[in-house]
């Protein structure tokens, strides 16, 4: 995209004919349409949305990590089965179950305490 803005205000751009120029003029029009399209549809990936994780058996405190790498670092669990986990494709992973942020607070609420965890 940047090369065929930086094309448009070349001298070679000037070489080609009007019917070419505008044949590249709607390329780039079609291109930055397209990706303006991509970005707005965007969807976060499951690696970088907060989650929560909670024991099992101890579902009234829980912590919130930033995302489901800084959990598997924290915890020693797999990343992978955190985001299973998230997607309830696994009951739970390495003795904790895991749900994504946005749907633990719409589905259950406010729970009476919950603590950032603490890595260091």
């Amino acid at each position: 995209m940047y090369a065929l803005a930086v094309f448009k205000d070349s001298d070679e751009y000037l070489k080609h004919s009007v019917k070419d120029r505008l044949k590249i003029d709607q390329e780039v029009i079609r291109m930055s349409t397209l990706l303006e399209a991509m970005n707005m549809f965007r969807q976060i990936p499951a690696t970088e949305k907060a989650v929560v994780g909670m024991k099992v058996g101890d579902e009234d405190n829980y912590y919130i990590f930033p995302s489901p790498i800084v959990a598997s670092r924290c915890l020693n669990i797999n990343v992978s089965h955190i985001v299973a986990v998230c997607r309830e494709h696994r009951p739970h992973a390495g003795g904790y179950k895991f749900e994504y942020e946005e749907y633990y607070k719409a589905t259950v609420g406010k729970k009476q305490s919950f603590k950032w965890y603490d890595h260091n």
